[in-house]
């Protein structure tokens, strides 16, 4: 009997066991149709995860739209928060930000973020902090970030200036050395107690990126 074909079969798609002359054998010998239809069957749920995969990658958003969306996600969810949550995407994974007031809040915005599409994958990063506690002010945010940057990133104070607006939103201008170092910028202003979100307009020594 010839062995199961290949040949045809949707990329990424993996073969069913090959027919040997244990159990696999006997049952195609005494149900070849039945057989046959699951071995089609399989074949038919593969090439549907072939074609998800690739219209996943080809509509995956940029950063700034996925961070706009997830934003908006949260927003919408009436059982959050969503002042208190930070947002921030790259390359189809959203990082989460902030504080929220119990665990099942937190796992809440990570389920509500799941929910956008184009995301990839989430960083949950948010604490549990019980409601009205540590309420920090946008001045309060604006020195917290600038000591941020100073301790953190040495060499930057002096290139980099944050605006901060909206109980958490941190736009940062300014110049830095390269791509890696705009990134840990980023990510170090993300780490700050009340930054919810953080609007990178930073340029690079050899361009916008």
């Amino acid at each position: 009997m010839e062995p199961w074909s290949c040949t045809g079969r949707a990329a990424g798609a993996v073969p069913p066991p090959p027919i040997g002359h244990g159990l696999a054998a006997q049952l195609l010998r005494r149900f070849p149709e039945e057989t046959q239809r699951l071995r089609d069957r399989h074949e038919a749920l593969a090439g549907k995860r072939a074609v998800r995969r690739v219209h996943s990658f080809r509509c995956m958003k940029t950063d700034h739209e996925l961070q706009t969306a997830a934003t908006a996600a949260l927003e919408r969810e009436s059982h959050l928060d969503a002042t208190t949550i930070g947002v921030a995407a790259h390359d189809g994974v959203v990082t989460l930000t902030g504080t929220a007031c119990t665990w099942s809040a937190k796992h809440l915005a990570d389920q509500t973020v799941h929910g956008v599409d184009g995301v990839l994958d989430i960083a949950n990063d948010i604490s549990i902090c019980p409601c009205g506690e540590h309420v920090v002010t946008d001045a309060g945010i604006a020195h917290l970030v600038r000591f941020a940057l100073e301790a953190e990133v040495p060499g930057t104070s002096a290139s980099l200036r944050c605006t901060v607006t909206q109980g958490g939103t941190v736009t940062l201008t300014g110049i830095a050395d390269s791509r890696e170092q705009r990134l840990e910028i980023v990510r170090r202003v993300l780490q700050v107690p009340g930054v919810r979100r953080v609007n990178d307009d930073l340029s690079t020594m050899s361009g916008p990126w």
